[in-house]
């Protein structure tokens, strides 16, 4: 909001997010590596929107409609990621991860005019957040019919059937098999395993 407030603009939008999302945490690492700073943020603001050269005004910013979507849709990123024995917690990554890979946010026309690779973000974030392969609020999941033969076990490409049940992953199927297998090897000792 203080970013907002200083560029005298009302509303607070997703570049406004990014240049907080410079101060703390993964987000800021991850942006610092791909050599994105605070002044070039603000620069290319300047320069891709329409901000007033008149920076006072009255009342405190609030966030834009699209910042408010880019933080329900970190949130509902970081519920979907989440067990649900854990607490749901947004942290830096899922906010980046959304701004980022929304190829209409003013955070990514930011980036794009920086020549920052959405790529290269996704990969600093991979360990962090599961990033969906699709655009975020387009989302739908595919009902499987029972004849559906396209789930197939990850390991083994098996396909799944009655006798040979499929658990899901993220983008991933395991079938019993190969859990069965995965239990040996890892009650194997370290030195003992063989590739």
């Amino acid at each position: 909001m203080a970013a907002a407030e200083s560029d005298g603009q009302a509303e607070a939008g997703t570049e406004h997010l990014l240049l907080g999302l410079l101060t703390d945490g993964v987000a800021a690492a991850t942006l610092e590596k791909l050599g994105v700073t605070r002044d070039e943020i603000r620069e290319a603001s300047r320069r891709l929107f329409a901000y007033p050269a008149d920076t006072a005004r009255a009342g405190d910013p609030v966030f834009s409609g699209e910042a408010k979507a880019a933080l329900a849709a970190a949130q509902q990123l970081a519920t979907e990621r989440t067990p649900n024995c854990a607490p749901v917690v947004v942290n830096t990554p899922q906010l980046l991860a959304v701004i980022a890979t929304n190829p209409g946010s003013q955070a990514r026309r930011v980036l794009n005019d920086l020549g920052v690779d959405v790529a290269d973000i996704k990969r600093q974030l991979h360990c962090y957040v599961n990033i969906p392969r699709t655009a975020f609020g387009r989302r739908t999941r595919r009902k499987r019919r029972p004849d559906d033969t396209s789930a197939r076990c990850s390991f083994c490409g098996h396909p799944g059937s009655d006798e040979r049940r499929l658990a899901a992953g993220p983008d991933v199927w395991i079938c019993a098999d190969c859990v069965v297998l995965c239990r040996e090897i890892l009650a194997q000792p370290a030195g003992a395993r063989s590739t």
